[in-house]
């Protein structure tokens, strides 16, 4: 399904005590338009964030889980993402509710940071996005941009 509208940028976020994360307001029309504000949220185990997804993005994800097999590493993905997948949709106040065995598998807390990655949001907790950053940045340092980039031309 070819992508009308773009989610993008970097935005730090809070999750408050009860769970609801307020989706920040210039993504909020967007998501009128690609979903009418129906999303799914669920656990991103290669990463320890959350996926969220315009529902409309979420539904042929799903499929190619379901289509996986059960076994070994495959199998854990398919259920750690199909058992924790919650459709949600934002409050008045622009808020979702995120569920707290969710919260405590992917280690989400309070101070986060939301990224938006085209076609769906991944949402981190702060300290774990910070460290994956660097050691992501210290690698790319490392080996170079050339050899990260080589499959990738602008």
């Amino acid at each position: 399904m070819p992508i009308t509208r773009s989610i993008r940028g970097v935005n730090n976020v809070t999750v408050d005590l009860k769970g609801r994360m307020g989706i920040p307001s210039k993504y909020r029309q967007c998501l009128q338009e690609l979903c009418d504000s129906k999303l799914t949220i669920t656990a991103n185990i290669g990463n320890r964030s959350i996926l969220i997804y315009p529902r409309r993005y979420w539904e042929p994800v799903e499929e190619q889980l379901q289509k996986l097999s059960s076994t070994q590493t495959k199998g854990y993905m398919q259920r750690m993402m199909l058992s924790h997948a919650t459709d949600c949709e934002p409050d008045n106040n622009g808020r979702i509710l995120l569920p707290s065995a969710l919260r405590k598998d992917m280690k989400i807390k309070n101070k986060c940071v939301l990224l938006g990655l085209g076609n769906r949001f991944e949402l981190w907790e702060q300290k774990i996005w910070d460290d994956y950053r660097e050691r992501k940045m210290k690698e790319i340092d490392e080996r170079g941009a050339d050899s990260v980039l080589e499959d990738f031309h602008l």
